[in-house]
């Protein structure tokens, strides 16, 4: 097959009127003409098929649509699309291989170059002597095709084990697509599985939720009714505890309490009490989660995910090895600048005088100057010191700040493709000074592999604000780390006079004190960099933070589209981000005529603002990131991020999403020079002080709030923290049990 792309793929008049199939789903079947382009690494391929009718159409899937061969006759379920650039094709969900079923069509599939030896010639020996007993006499007795005139034992015995091969092949593909698992996950399961798939699968198929990348919890209980195994297995409870870990630990938390994960886990899986029991006891054999007394009294047990208990205790280990363990052995700092005040000295102070320090502190109050002075002196002592941030973004405005490199804490660690850090415990980083900022993002696990990989002679200054979001991660690092009481740190608390004249510094303070902000319009508006615009219907806010983007703004101020970040409280709902992304891509790009494709229930456009939403170790993109679709292709797109580009296959879209507007959790570690934040009751699980605050704080030069006063007054009055299940700071202060797991 050719690996180049394909300009035009060829249609003939049957395509352009092949008919459509139902709405949903739809099948055809055919022989495998010709392969008119294949990804290099076989993961999309697009095909000529020609139908029992006589009819030829184009055909594209993913794998593994590329590794048949022409002359091999595929059955495909999938739907047909009229592609802008190729024309009318038939999109391959699900491809199956059929076995002919014509004497003709089954000389093509031997003689196709599957069995080596067996050109034209010798096939058409092997289907005149068996006929229509070809396909029998193969499967089961293929002993006799050494009756065939001129076929020799070695090459019977060749195509008798050639034939086995495929046909095990073919039949573990059926089977795995009869319980709905999609063609690239099948092909992953054979490479784990081989053979033994269908027996792994019908003892346990939970196992696929560890062991199989991509395939989760939900996936595997899929399988799992497919083969009629019982709700209440040991084998589905145990997984579906685990999965119950997982999910709060998407929300936060770093353990559940015996009680609490009984409740969500029944509501997942609905199972009776007595299933539970059985389940708790298989997970705890299977080590898919562990436990720990409550240190502070009862019965209850404290469930882990095995890698958060690891992260939690070896982070409490790693600080208190540098607060306690490991004097600095730096002079106090001197002062010969101007314009630091006391605080700010005394945070230049600490990181000196002391291996490991805090330096906290909200907009406007000096941060970025103590931390400038801190690489002032250090290099005026000779001190290698390294910056990092857990964001692209961050780390740049760290650079911009001090004139000095800066890195995202991925890249400082030099994470494999697997997420395993480079440097670690055995493979220390190589400085004297460690600046991090933005440390309010640090989660658990993160926080734990940083401090890995901090040696006892490197100082560590974890640079943050402690009252804005806590991370997207389990776990309250920042928050645990300055209740603790075991780490030396300075707050800065004064707020600049410069500073203090921006109306965007005082609405911040003035929501983290508890109070509205001046929503007053500024007396001289073109100098004014926050303003408030009151819309109490959702629908009409909505169509407000369009005209906002697309007009208003970049004609007042002249910031471009591009400039202009939407942060919203929630996903879902009126003026969440869902929507208001499909509103300001229709409003900011063009639909009609741009490259683009679906993938599920959205659209994806060339020129497309996108989000990366996991880690992907093996492209070097992390959540958080922000991009621009640069490229459509028939299989692949392009992403153009800040600092590379990066390709995905049609498949990874998942990995993406629209990023006009994007919630304000995601939007921690960034500044955006211009942004809008739209409030409404209907999002009122959300409207906390911590989260307005968050997002206020993300606005460089300009800030507009705009939605309902109410929703506004709910946001500054709930000083509500959600509760999340951390026992850091517990194990700082030696309050907490120990597992063992680091001894």
């Amino acid at each position: 097959m050719s690996q180049d792309t394909p300009q035009d793929l060829p249609l003939n008049d049957a395509d352009a009127t092949a008919p459509s199939g139902p709405l949903g789903s739809s099948s055809v079947r055919g022989i495998l003409l010709r392969q008119i382009w294949s990804h290099p690494d076989g993961n999309w391929a697009v095909v000529r098929l020609k139908q029992s009718s006589g009819m030829e159409i184009t055909l594209s899937g993913a794998s593994p649509l590329a590794q048949y061969q022409v002359g091999d006759e595929i059955e495909c379920i999938g739907r047909w699309e009229t592609n802008a650039k190729y024309g009318r094709q038939f999109k391959a969900d699900n491809v199956t291989g059929v076995l002919p079923n014509s004497q003709e069509g089954l000389i093509k599939y031997l003689s196709g170059g599957r069995f080596d030896g067996i050109g034209r010639k010798t096939a058409e020996a092997i289907v005149n002597h068996f006929g229509d007993e070809t396909i029998k006499i193969l499967s089961r007795y293929s002993v006799r095709l050494k009756e065939v005139p001129g076929l020799g034992p070695k090459k019977a015995a060749a195509v008798a084990a050639a034939w086995e091969q495929l046909e095990g092949r073919r039949e573990l593909d059926v089977f795995l697509q009869s319980l709905g698992v999609p063609n690239g996950q099948c092909n992953k399961l054979v490479e784990a599985y081989g053979n033994s798939a269908p027996a792994i699968l019908r003892e346990n198929p939970y196992r696929l939720a560890d062991e199989i990348r991509g395939m989760g919890f939900l996936s595997a209980d899929r399988i799992s009714a497919s083969l009629g195994l019982p709700k209440d297995s040991p084998f589905r409870v145990a997984a579906g505890l685990a999965y119950t870990l997982k999910q709060a630990s998407e929300g936060g938390h770093c353990f559940l309490p015996e009680s609490e994960l009984r409740r969500r886990a029944q509501e997942i899986l609905g199972v009776p009490p007595e299933a539970l029991d059985a389940g708790c006891e298989r997970a705890l054999k299977d080590a898919a989660a562990l436990t720990q007394n409550d240190p502070r009294g009862g019965d209850e047990q404290l469930w882990y995910l095995r890698e958060l208990l690891y992260a939690e205790e070896a982070t409490a280990r790693d600080l208190k090895r540098l607060a306690v363990e490991h004097p600095s052995p730096w002079i106090p700092a001197s002062f010969s600048r101007d314009g630091l005040n006391a605080e700010q000295k005394q945070a230049v102070g600490f990181a000196f005088a002391h291996r490991l320090s805090i330096l906290t502190g909200g907009p406007g109050c000096g941060k970025t100057t103590a931390v400038d002075e801190i690489v002032r002196q250090s290099k005026a002592r000779g001190l290698k010191i390294i910056l990092a941030a857990p964001t692209g973004r961050a780390a740049r405005r760290m650079k911009e700040a001090t004139g000095m490199e800066a890195s995202t804490i991925h890249r400082l660690l030099m994470a494999d493709e697997e997420g395993e850090a480079g440097r670690n415990r055995d493979n220390p980083l190589e400085a004297d000074l460690i600046v991090i900022d933005e440390c309010s993002m640090l989660d658990i696990q993160l926080a734990s592999r940083l401090l890995a990989a901090i040696g006892d002679k490197t100082s560590l200054l974890l640079v943050g604000d402690a009252d804005q979001l806590p991370s997207v991660g389990p776990g309250c690092f920042l928050r645990d780390c300055l209740t603790s009481h075991v780490i030396p740190v300075t707050r800065l608390v004064q707020v600049f006079r410069q500073a203090a004249a921006s109306r965007i510094i005082q609405a911040a303070h003035a929501i983290l004190a508890g109070r509205l902000p001046d929503l007053k319009a500024p007396p001289k508006a073109e100098e004014a960099d926050f303003y408030w615009i009151e819309k109490d219907d959702p629908a009409e806010l909505e169509d407000l933070v369009l005209r906002l983007v697309q007009e208003r703004i970049p004609q007042r101020f002249g910031f471009r589209p591009q400039e202009i970040q939407v942060l919203a409280p929630m996903r879902r709902g009126p003026c969440g981000t869902l929507a208001l992304n499909q509103l300001l891509q229709a409003g900011l790009n063009d639909l009609k005529h741009k490259p683009q494709f679906e993938d599920g229930d959205r659209r994806l456009v060339l020129g497309d603002r996108v989000m990366q939403i996991s880690n992907n170790y093996q492209k070097k993109v992390f959540n958080g990131d922000l991009g621009y679709i640069l490229d459509v292709g028939p299989k692949e797109f392009t992403v153009m991020f800040e600092d590379k580009n990066v390709g995905y296959l049609r498949e990874d879209a998942r990995e993406l999403a629209l990023a006009y507007a994007v919630t304000i959790h995601k939007s921690q570690g960034s500044e955006f020079p211009a942004v809008v934040v739209p409030l409404s009751t209907s999002a009122s699980v959300m409207l906390q002080r911590n989260l307005l605050y968050t997002a206020v704080t993300r606005a460089k030069k300009l800030l507009v709030l705009c939605g309902s006063r109410k929703a506004l007054e709910m946001c500054v009055r709930n000083a509500r923290i959600n509760h999340r299940f951390s026992r850091l700071a517990e194990r700082l202060n030696g309050d907490a049990g120990d597992s063992g797991l680091l001894r």
